[in-house]
């Protein structure tokens, strides 16, 4: 029984192996374009790589991570319209305060050890540091244009659940509201 179980396991390892070898599609080149932005599919696959490494769970499917990337870019172009801006030091300060594993003393450390582009997987953490703070950013920035437009007093602390809604309502048509903009490649 045991060697049956450790057989089958073996079958199954080697059949991944030559799946994500010989059958697997190569992924090259462009994924998806929002106007002058290009998704890559190596940004994909960094992205999948940061998010295991930022301990999300499940598998997101290729369209999902393609439309992440995607949301940055429109979460930038929103954000600067209404003047709402991160730095590159509040992106690498937000970098630093991510737990490691023990043993690992800096984030670049860490990276050694999964293999990979060191600087592919640095740019995509610090690409997601931005669109995290960015999207922090704008939906504080939305939240007091509704409450100015709604004639809500602005607290932080104390929005009320109909601006949350509102805000979280304007965020996740931002995909939609753009797509015409946006052509896949898959």
């Amino acid at each position: 029984m045991k060697k049956k179980l450790i057989a089958l396991v073996l079958l199954v390892v080697a059949g991944l192996v030559v799946w994500k070898i010989y059958i697997a599609p190569k992924r090259e080149g462009v994924a998806a374009r929002y106007r002058e932005h290009e998704v890559t599919w190596k940004q994909v696959e960094q992205l999948r790589s940061v998010l295991s490494l930022l301990g999300e769970k499940g598998e997101a499917d290729d369209k999902t991570l393609v439309d992440r990337i995607l949301l940055g870019y429109i979460l930038a172009d929103e954000a600067k319209a209404l003047g709402v801006t991160v730095s590159e030091s509040e992106a690498a300060q937000s970098l630093s305060r991510i737990p490691l594993p023990d043993g690992k003393t800096t984030l670049e450390d860490y990276l050694r050890t999964l293999g990979g582009s060191l600087q592919g997987s640095m740019d995509a953490l610090k690409q997601q540091a931005l669109s995290t703070l960015t999207l922090d950013r704008l939906r504080e920035a939305l939240a007091r244009e509704y409450c100015e437009e709604h004639d809500i007093l602005y607290d932080v602390n104390r929005l009320p659940e109909e601006v949350s809604r509102a805000v979280d309502e304007k965020i996740d048509s931002l995909i939609e509201s753009h797509r015409d903009e946006i052509e896949y490649f898959f």
